[in-house]
C-alpha cells in the first residue's frame, strides 16, 4: 500500500508515525504540493488533492484523512502497538454550535477532545481585551492536552469558527485506560509530545508577529 504524504503536513506526520508504531509495510509517496505540475499528477490519483491519502491497489481501495487511515492501519496491520483503545465507551460525541466557547483559559476541569467536524480556534486573551488566535484546528487534530494534568488548568481558550463535531475523553478515564494498557498509552504520549510543541511553536510564531513591530520601534 502507498501512502502518499508531505512533510509539512501535521497530518501527514501523525499518519507516519502510526505506520511506523505499528511496524507495518507500506510505501511512502512524497507529493509535492508546491510545485503545479506534481499537484496536477496528484489530483489524478486523488481529486481532492489533499495528504495524507493512503491507497491499496491490491484491493483497489482508496482511504483519505489521517484519522480513518489510522483506524484502517490498527483494524488491518495487528502489531506491537494499539492506537485506538478497546473501549468504545472511553469518548463520547459532543456538539458545539458556531461561536460557542468551548472552554476558557484557566477552566480546571479535565476533558480532551479529538476534534471529528469543523473549525476550532485556539485563543489566548492579552491586556486590553484583546484575544490572539494561536492555530486554527481541523478534523482529526487534539486539543486541550491539560486534561492528562490533574488540576493544571486550560492553557487556551477554544472556539467553535463553525458547527463542531468533537469526541470527548475524560482525563481520568484516559489515565486509567494507560494503566491498564501501557502500550496505548505509550503511543498516546508520544503523539501527544508532537501535539504541545506544535502548539508551543504556533504560540511563539503569532506572539512574534504581534510584537514585532513594537521591538522594531523600540529599535531591539
Amino acid at each position: 500500500m502507498k501512502l502518499y504524504y508531505h512533510p509539512l503536513s501535521s497530518y501527514s506526520q501523525k499518519t507516519l508515525m502510526a505506520f511506523y508504531e505499528k511496524g507495518c509495510a507500506f510505501e511512502p509517496v512524497l507529493v509535492n504540493l508546491m510545485d503545479e505540475q506534481g499537484k496536477a499528477e496528484y489530483k489524478r490519483i486523488y481529486p481532492m488533492g489533499k495528504v495524507p491519502f493512503l491507497r491499496i491497489e491490491e484491493k483497489q481501495w482508496s482511504v483519505p484523512e489521517s484519522s480513518i487511515i489510522i483506524e484502517y492501519i490498527e483494524r488491518h496491520c495487528p502489531g506491537r502497538t494499539k492506537l485506538i483503545p478497546d473501549d468504545p465507551d472511553l469518548a463520547r460525541q459532543v456538539h458545539f454550535d458556531e461561536g460557542q466557547v468551548i472552554f476558557r483559559e484557566g477552566d480546571d476541569y479535565s476533558v480532551f477532545y479529538l476534534l471529528v467536524k469543523g473549525m476550532v480556534a485556539l485563543e489566548l486573551e492579552l491586556p486590553g481585551e484583546q484575544v490572539l488566535r494561536v492555530q486554527t484546528l481541523y478534523a482529526g487534530d487534539e486539543f486541550d492536552w491539560s486534561a492528562l494534568l490533574p488540576h493544571a488548568g486550560k492553557h487556551f481558550q477554544a472556539r467553535a469558527l463553525e458547527p463542531v463535531t468533537a469526541l470527548a475523553f475524560e482525563g481520568e478515564q484516559l489515565l486509567a485506560s494507560f494503566k491498564s494498557d501501557p502500550e496505548f498509552g505509550l503511543a498516546f504520549m508520544l503523539r501527544l509530545m508532537g501535539v504541545v510543541s506544535e502548539r508551543l511553536r504556533a504560540t511563539r510564531l503569532q506572539l512574534l508577529d504581534m510584537y514585532s513591530p513594537v521591538a522594531k520601534a523600540a529599535g531591539t
